[in-house]
């Protein structure tokens, strides 16, 4: 059993990005998505850790953790743009990089895996930084902790520049990627 725990993480992982998904576009349940949210958030960082410090990395892990994270952001940055929030010709550049990077991963791991790299890791802790601080502001407003027009600020141009901050490092990761593709091709 504890060979698996990181396994079982991830797989909770994704499915709770079915569920944040689910609520945040059918239902008004901005507290259980906000709270979902940053507990699949906080479980990024562990499923990984454990893998290595238990010695259980699996293939599994390397296939469906990375998955697991583009799940979980890509969808409530998708529902993001169709609210508004942010501009979604940067989701589908991001959404772009997230399934070459897959492509790119799945080609790896035929091989030998390629560690992911200190900006890919980068970019995924900004976008769940940039994920939760939107859905804390909705989350402010809706209980009451913040005025009504604080949620101004979800549609102010630093959200603007955010995302676009996010879809140049995506852009960049790509990059990176796509070097170290071509580096392992002619080894």
């Amino acid at each position: 059993m504890v060979q698996h725990i990181s396994n079982i993480i991830t797989t909770i992982r994704l499915i709770l990005a079915i569920i944040i998904i689910y609520l945040f576009t059918q239902t008004d349940c901005i507290v259980g998505v906000t709270i979902m949210f940053i507990i699949a958030a906080v479980s990024d960082a562990f499923d990984g850790w454990i893998a290595r410090k238990l010695n259980t990395v699996t293939k599994f892990g390397e296939q469906f953790d990375p998955i697991a994270d583009k799940v979980l952001t890509l969808s409530l940055l998708f529902a993001f743009a169709i609210e508004g929030i942010i501009p979604m010709w940067c989701v589908i550049i991001i959404a772009i990089r997230d399934v070459a990077n897959t492509i790119f991963r799945f080609l790896f791991l035929t091989k030998k895996n390629i560690p992911t790299s200190f900006t890919a890791k980068l970019k995924t802790v900004i976008q769940l930084v940039f994920i939760s601080a939107i859905l804390l502001i909705k989350l402010a407003v809706e209980v009451g902790i913040a005025p009504q027009n604080y949620a101004d600020i979800i549609y102010s141009p630093i959200i603007d520049y955010c995302i676009i901050f996010i879809a140049a490092i995506s852009i960049w990761t790509l990059i990176e990627y796509i070097i170290s593709f071509r580096k392992f091709q002619y080894k």
